[in-house]
C-alpha cells in the first residue's frame, strides 16, 4: 500500500507515463489485525486500496496472470497466497554486496527453497566496479578526471596518470 501511495503522488508530474493503480496495477492487502479485511483493520490512507486490492486468496487463484511484488518481510504471506511449485522468485537489488546480509539472503533461500521457485538474483545500480571504472576512464583519455560520487576519489591516482582533480568542499575545480 506504501508503494501505492507512492505511485499515485508520482502521477501528479505530467511527465511521467506511469500505472495506474487499481487498473495498471492492484494493491497486495494483506490481513491485518482481526485478519477480515474489515475497514477498521487499516490505517485511514490505507481503505482506499481496499477496493483496488487483491487479496492472497484472489492471487492464489490468478497466479498464472499475476507478477507480485512481495518484500521479504511479508514472506509469511507466501502461507495464506499457496503459491504453485515452479514460480520464480527474482531477487533485485541495488545495494552493494555486502557480506553482512547473507544471513539475511540464506532466510530468503530457504523460502525460496521451501516453495519450490526458482531463484533468480538481479544487481541494478549505477555503481560501476573500479576495474570498470578504471578502464572507462582510461579508454575516453579526458584532460581532467574528477572523481564524484565516490567514497574513494584517491583509488583514481592508482590508475590515471593523467590529470586528476579531487574535489574539495567550498573550492573550486577549473574544467577545461
Amino acid at each position: 500500500m506504501k508503494v501505492a501511495l507512492l505511485l499515485e503522488q508520482l502521477q501528479a508530474d505530467k511527465h511521467l507515463q506511469l500505472p495506474r493503480v487499481g487498473s495498471d496495477v492492484l494493491v497486495y492487502v494483506r490481513r491485518k489485525k482481526e485478519g477480515s479485511y474489515d475497514d477498521s483493520d487499516y490505517y485511514k490512507w490505507e481503505r482506499k486500496y481496499l477496493d483496488k486490492g487483491i487479496t492472497a486468496e484472489q492471487v492464489r487463484g490468478r497466479q498464472r496472470d499475476l507478477l507480485l511484488h512481495l518484500d521479504q518481510w511479508y514472506f509469511p504471506e507466501l502461507i495464506d497466497i499457496k503459491p504453485a511449485k515452479g514460480g520464480a522468485y527474482i531477487h533485485a537489488t541495488t545495494e552493494a554486496y555486502n557480506e553482512e546480509g547473507e544471513e539475511e539472503q540464506q532466510v530468503v533461500k530457504n523460502w525460496v527453497e521451501y516453495f519450490g521457485f526458482s531463484y533468480h538474483q538481479i544487481h541494478a545500480s549505477g555503481h560501476a566496479p573500479i576495474d570498470k571504472v578504471a578502464y572507462l576512464v582510461n579508454k575516453i583519455n579526458a584532460k581532467n578526471v574528477i572523481p564524484i560520487h565516490t567514497e574513494r576519489p584517491d583509488l583514481f591516482a592508482s590508475f590515471w596518470k593523467g590529470k586528476l582533480s579531487l574535489p574539495e568542499r567550498g573550492k573550486r575545480i577549473q574544467i577545461g
